[in-house]
């Protein structure tokens, strides 16, 4: 059995979707915060949710000692890059502090056999000119970023004195069905739906690699069955698209009915990141989505999803 965190948002429901569909029974914890929908799940007798802050290490706890789940993974975190440089403490609260009320339910626990925390490609710094890999240096620069290389450093500190089997993934941007209408894609969606502008930072420029959420899933089911305690797996895919190439691409989906405009830089915003990823095609991963070829099913789901809360 597995034992998810964050499973209403956007990257839990997709892998909790994934692995009923396959074989697995998942046991959802979340906090059911801003960002939850109850329709990203579907009602499965292989889905056991419980509404628990993660930094209730207590109730978590009793939930590991009654299921006895042999895998970890660890997504429930607020990530919104915006939201963390309005306020800082919900991701000082959830990142850090509700990783280690985590670990310690964790560490108390003392069974489980792997223990994947999902962190982010925006721990290192930003970079044009190399792939970074695994072992370089942090150099977080907002928030959101800082608390997630604070995750992970206390993450690392449980596996050395504790001998947690914790493995960490750093993903490019992850995009596709359920994602908060806060996020780039979604937003632009919306904004040309109803024919207002979508606002694009800085000159647009700024550039990502992005990751479809289904590739994310057969990467983490790679790392349960392969993946070595204590390494570090950047995942990223071959779509590395600034803001205004994937505005251009929805303007093209969506039959030129959009409109884009500029506004100011958001603060200590990154130009690009630029991971190696390796580490984890060593272990036989294989992209099989492409973002230029999903553009038109996107916008299918967002106005599916859009229609469906309608007619609720």
């Amino acid at each position: 059995m597995i034992l998810v965190t964050g499973g209403y948002w956007f990257i839990g429901s997709n892998y909790i979707k994934h692995l009923i569909e396959k074989w697995e029974s998942v046991i959802n914890i979340d906090k059911l915060t801003y960002a939850w929908d109850v329709s990203n799940l579907p009602e499965s007798d292989k889905i056991k949710n419980f509404q628990i802050d993660i930094n209730d290490k207590n109730l978590v706890y009793d939930v590991l000692k009654e299921y006895k789940p042999e895998t970890i993974i660890h997504f429930a975190a607020d990530s919104h890059v915006d939201n963390s440089i309005q306020d800082p403490s919900p991701f000082i609260v959830n990142n850090i502090l509700g990783t280690y009320n985590l670990l310690e339910a964790l560490r108390k626990y003392g069974k489980a056999k792997k223990i994947i925390i999902i962190s982010t490609d925006e721990v290192y710094w930003s970079t044009e000119y190399w792939g970074v890999e695994e072992d370089y240096r942090f150099e977080p620069n907002s928030p959101y970023s800082a608390s997630k290389a604070s995750a992970e450093c206390l993450a690392y500190s449980y596996y050395k004195t504790f001998d947690l089997p914790i493995i960490i993934t750093r993903s490019s941007n992850v995009y596709w069905p359920n994602q908060q209408e806060e996020k780039l894609i979604p937003k632009i969606i919306s904004k040309s739906l109803d024919k207002s502008e979508i606002p694009i930072y800085w000159n647009g420029k700024n550039k990502r690699w992005w990751l479809s959420v289904y590739d994310l899933c057969n990467a983490l089911d790679l790392l349960i069955k392969k993946g070595k305690v204590w390494e570090k797996y950047n995942i990223k895919w071959d779509s590395e698209l600034s803001s205004l190439q994937i505005a251009k691409i929805f303007k093209k989906t969506m039959w030129d009915d959009l409109k884009i405009k500029f506004v100011a830089d958001r603060k200590a915003h990154d130009k690009r990141y630029n991971i190696n990823d390796s580490k984890i095609r060593e272990l036989w991963f294989r992209n099989k989505h492409k973002f230029k070829k999903e553009s038109r099913n996107l916008v299918f789901n967002f106005i599916t999803k859009l229609f469906e809360k309608w007619k609720d």
